[in-house]
């Protein structure tokens, strides 16, 4: 992957880290677009990244040459295992990994069975060049604990702060507080204390600035959690397990009380769909308790097609047959119009008691909503829709890619489907393969070949 696609993947946060980190300027005078242009320039100048290096831990250092050694590319469990058969600090290896992606310098690849870490192409040959001329005696030997390594590293972890106090990083800790106008100095604990109880931040929001993927999964590993999916679910998982989260707030805790909601079967939802006229069937308690009994002896197979589709998935299949008028839509408003009104009078969506309502344009909780929002019960999905400008197509895509990041993380990844009308076909199959990518597959993509 190149390195502005790792860059875009960014949140505005982690940008801000990276440019403070090189030493960079203006960087919070401009949008993120602004930051990613900047990063990655600077990062194109053998001298930032020598600096960079330099500026970095020699445990840090330890695990870049591994990487290069590697080609600049090597999955994650292979680097980690790599560094504590010589070193047996995880929470040194946690501090040098997160400084080098603190300082751009490594990125993930997040693959079905592993993540890959790599050091893109565009910067991989200085980088190379530098490790091996002015840093070639690094080892094992030169690597310092981090602090207070000794009181966490057997312990159990069962809260946010003790999380903090193995896994984080110290001096991003510190960048946080000083954002928040609160002292900074002291010891790790003491600054992790300071920024559970004297600041606003929102836990997950922490976790998420803080940590990558691949370190996640090793705190749920360790706190004995289930440690697959994407990255907010795994947020999920922890902020549950040490009790910042309940667990009635999670998508797939709603999922199993609708389970038991519609237990009566299809039949009664394809006789509702018949008519709009007909009143709704009501099952007696007694059999609905007799259903779930059957249930039980049924195989997993059957009890699955039985299962209602999530609301996301009905809209999404729906998003992706649809067939609209096109000959009315030249810009994005009205693609927003002509796919909300077409959603808002689909008859089954209508008995299903879905609401369907246009996205504010404005900032709501310093969050921009997206185009349309999706409600069926406690369900509550959201369609982003983009249409890509023929004549500045790279300006809206690269735009694009902001929005799916943050919108990804504001909302969840899992939550949200990016529509995209591409009327001339102006995108590339590697463009549409990574859009693909980075929305986890809820990507739908139109071109006006797809309308009669």
């Amino acid at each position: 992957m190149i390195l502005k696609d790792h860059l875009m993947m960014k949140s505005n946060k982690n940008l801000e880290n990276i440019a403070r980190n090189l030493s960079l300027r203006g960087f919070s005078r401009v949008d993120k677009a602004g930051k990613v242009n900047l990063i990655y320039n600077n990062l194109q100048n053998s001298e930032i990244i020598e600096n960079a290096i330099s500026n970095t831990t020699n445990s840090s250092k330890v695990l870049l040459s591994k990487v290069v050694n590697a080609n600049g590319t090597l999955d994650y469990t292979s680097l980690k295992n790599a560094f504590l058969e010589n070193y047996k600090s995880k929470s040194t290896f946690y501090s040098a990994f997160n400084l080098i992606q603190e300082f751009g310098l490594l990125y993930e690849i997040d693959q079905e069975e592993n993540i890959l870490c790599e050091i893109p192409s565009e910067i991989f040959p200085n980088l190379q060049t530098i490790m091996k001329n002015k840093f070639p005696d690094i080892n094992v030997e030169d690597v310092e604990p981090e602090e207070s390594e000794e009181d966490v590293e057997s312990e159990k972890i069962d809260t946010i702060a003790e999380i903090l106090q193995k896994f984080a990083l110290k001096t991003i800790l510190k960048s946080l507080l000083e954002e928040a106008g609160i002292p900074k100095s002291g010891t790790k604990k003491e600054i992790i204390d300071r920024l559970l109880t004297k600041t606003e931040y929102y836990i997950g929001d922490l976790l998420d600035v803080l940590f990558q993927k691949p370190v996640l999964q090793d705190i749920c590993i360790e706190m004995n959690i289930p440690k697959s999916g994407n990255k907010s679910k795994v947020i999920d998982r922890i902020l549950i397990k040490t009790g910042e989260k309940e667990e009635t707030d999670v998508a797939y805790f709603a999922q199993s009380s609708r389970r038991k909601a519609t237990v009566l079967g299809k039949s009664a939802r394809i006789k509702q769909k018949e008519s709009e006229t007909q009143e709704p069937v009501i099952v007696p308690e007694e059999k609905v308790l007799h259903l779930e009994e059957v249930s039980q002896d049924l195989s997993t197979e059957e009890i699955q097609e039985q299962e209602p589709k999530l609301l996301v998935e009905e809209i999404f299949e729906y998003l992706s047959t649809l067939d609209l008028d096109q000959a009315g839509i030249s810009n994005e408003l009205a693609l927003e119009a002509s796919v909300t009104t077409t959603l808002k009078n689909d008859r089954i969506f209508k008995n299903q008691g879905v609401t369907i309502e246009r996205g504010s344009k404005s900032i709501r909780d310093n969050k921009q909503m997206p185009d349309i929002i999706i409600q069926k019960g406690s369900e509550k999905i959201y369609v982003e829709a983009k249409f890509i400008d023929q004549t500045h197509p790279t300006k809206t895509i690269n735009s694009a890619k902001s929005q799916i990041v943050d919108f990804s993380s504001d909302y969840g990844k899992e939550n949200i489907i990016f529509l995209f009308y591409d009327r001339d076909g102006k995108m590339g199959p590697q463009d549409i393969g990574r859009f693909k990518k980075m929305t986890g597959g809820r990507f739908v993509y139109w071109t006006q070949d797809d309308f009669q």
